[in-house]
């Protein structure tokens, strides 16, 4: 019996520089894990919003193709916005209800200042994505407005 007390009396548990060390250990890794990850994740959100802008972009032509305005020829593309799409079965059951981008804004289709153009426009976007964006398909981002506009 004396034995067993003396083994209890000598597990005391792990020493202050142990567990210093230990969480030290992890706060670095779990640091080297967010720096690498959120790199992964921006990128994933590029992609969704590049294949979405060219879903939009397709949809919005197909749109366009079939609009007869009264009165003649189309001259301004008030009339092409995400939600009129979505009434025409031009947009996939599976866009995002509200046009919703990956960081959380809207994907909105403008008029351009040119009659014979359209403005696909992504609002919130943070400032890390918006020159990736523009590198890989033109467009111009805006920092202060944190916006993306592409021209079609």
């Amino acid at each position: 019996m004396g034995q067993v007390n003396r083994r209890i009396m000598n597990n005391q548990g792990f020493s202050l520089a142990e567990l210093a060390i230990t969480v030290g250990i992890m706060a670095i890794l779990l640091l080297v894990v967010t720096a690498g990850g959120s790199g992964l994740f921006n990128q994933s959100r590029i992609t969704t919003a590049l294949e979405s802008i060219s879903t939009l972009k397709t949809a919005s032509q197909a749109f366009l193709g079939t609009v007869s305005p009264a009165g003649g020829t189309q001259t301004t593309y008030t009339d092409l916005t995400v939600q009129a799409l979505k009434d025409n079965g031009l947009l996939p059951s599976g866009f995002s209800a509200l046009g919703a981008n990956p960081w959380g804004g809207d994907y909105l289709i403008l008029p351009n200042t040119d009659i014979t153009k359209f403005d696909i426009k992504l609002t919130k976007v943070e400032a890390t994505p918006g020159p990736q964006l523009e590198k890989k398909i033109g467009g111009k981002y805006d920092a202060g407005s944190k916006t993306y506009t592409v021209t079609y």
